[in-house]
């Protein structure tokens, strides 16, 4: 049916309704027919009507749900990010836990410090602490962890101060060969590995042999830990051997360090038990 056709039978069922509330009597049987026209009009007015209210329920439920789903996905990420806190705390903890026994030699031997920048290009290996000249780090401080050598401090501000790594390529420790006794010179390449060189031909030297400080040139202490000997071998002129030694530390994961702070007399490093 048409629109115009349509609307034209509605006025002409509605005229009755209207005529009837003006006009008294009216004819029962025509105000019955009116209703009886507009009775599909009626019904799917109220059919229309309790649908909308039914989406709107279903739209305002739907929101509420919307809303407390966002609100449980922020607590879940409130609570991942507490647990990764928790996580990083314990690490630290165990971390800690490691070279607690280093500081109790003495307040004064040792300074805790933490690193806040490394520059780990191949060139330039050093880091920057977070202890500096006010709580005693100098120039040439001997840099360790509960493993082993780190490095030395190259200089220092109020608050910071700077490290080089062993592997850096400037890097240079007299060393002594724990088992052997042999004495060279521990060289940084820029890699993991650390070259000691100016051993003897007829050193004993072996693979699997722990490398220490050897106390020589008065920066580090006699006996601390360096690494293990993984290569031993001529050098080019045939004129010595040379090593390559592993080190204890792990430089790539280096987070805290010890400062070994100078004393009267001569500061040992005695590894704890």
């Amino acid at each position: 049916m048409r629109p115009k056709a349509f609307l034209v039978i509605i006025i002409i069922a509605v005229m009755p309704l209207v005529l009837s509330s003006v006009a008294t009597p009216f004819p029962e049987t025509v105000r019955t027919f009116s209703y009886q026209t507009l009775k599909p009009v009626f019904q799917t007015s109220d059919f229309v009507s309790d649908n909308f209210k039914g989406l709107f329920t279903k739209a305002k439920d739907f929101l509420s749900v919307h809303k407390q789903n966002q609100e449980l996905k922020n607590q879940i990420r409130d609570l991942k990010m507490e647990v990764a806190e928790l996580k990083e705390e314990n690490k630290k903890i165990e971390r800690l836990a490691q070279i607690l026994p280093f500081l109790d030699q003495g307040p004064r031997s040792m300074v805790y410090s933490q690193i806040i920048f490394r520059g780990m290009s191949f060139w330039d290996q050093t880091v920057i602490i977070d202890k500096g000249s006010k709580q005693g780090i100098q120039k040439d401080m001997p840099v360790i962890t509960h493993m082993g050598l780190v490095g030395k401090v190259t200089g220092s501000a109020p608050s910071t101060a700077s490290v080089i790594l062993l592997t850096d390529h400037s890097s240079r420790v007299g060393a002594l060969g724990q088992e052997s006794r042999d004495i060279g010179l521990l060289c940084g390449e820029g890699v993991k590995l650390l070259r000691m060189i100016y051993l003897d031909l007829s050193s004993t030297i072996k693979i699997g042999d722990t490398i220490v400080t050897s106390g020589m040139g008065g920066v580090f202490p006699k006996g601390i830990p360096v690494g293990k000997v993984e290569t031993v071998a001529k050098d080019k002129d045939g004129l010595h051997l040379y090593a390559l030694v592993r080190p204890f530390v792990d430089f790539s994961k280096l987070e805290e360090v010890l400062c070994l702070l100078k004393q009267r007399g001569e500061l040992r490093y005695s590894q704890s038990s």
